[in-house]
């Protein structure tokens, strides 16, 4: 049932998509949201309800962006709100992804904060995404995009 619920999901998701590329991928995601990108170096997406309301998503990419520097300043980033840090996570061949995931309160109300920091041969980038939903959909969501970056850049 749990699968079956999963594969929904994803099929509802998949069939509202739309493709938004950027000059180092092209990544699909939800037509509900609002989505602004320079196609160079930031992607951002949010909701109708504007970029300070779950859910809202960032993306910074770059080539030859060096990682341990960004990890560091995200594991800072983290230690001042309080959470932990980020995880190695399994990745592909000729890549490194990590990974950190917290439950917060905003306005009163439950929230997500998902971290993913990949580098692929050719590119390194950092997705925040912030969302009201499951933990779990929203960690499905963050590795979906973080897969379809890594995929077209290994």
């Amino acid at each position: 049932m749990k699968y079956l619920f999963i594969i929904l999901l994803l099929s509802t998701s998949l069939s509202q998509a739309k493709e938004w590329k950027t000059d180092l991928f092209t990544i699909d995601l939800p037509e509900s949201l609002i989505v602004e990108t320079d196609k160079k170096r930031r992607l951002l997406a949010f909701s109708e309800s504007g970029p300070n309301s779950p859910p809202f998503l960032s993306i910074e990419f770059g080539k030859g962006v060096p990682i341990d520097v960004v990890l560091e300043e995200v594991n800072s980033s983290i230690a001042a709100l309080g959470g932990g840090e980020l995880k190695q996570e399994e990745c592909l061949t000729n890549c490194k992804a990590y990974y950190f995931e917290w439950k917060m309160d905003v306005e009163g109300e439950g929230a997500f904060l998902y971290y993913y920091l990949g580098q692929t041969s050719t590119l390194s980038f950092i997705i925040s995404y912030t969302g009201t939903n499951s933990i779990e959909a929203g960690r499905e969501f963050v590795k979906n995009v973080a897969r379809q970056i890594r995929e077209q850049n290994i």
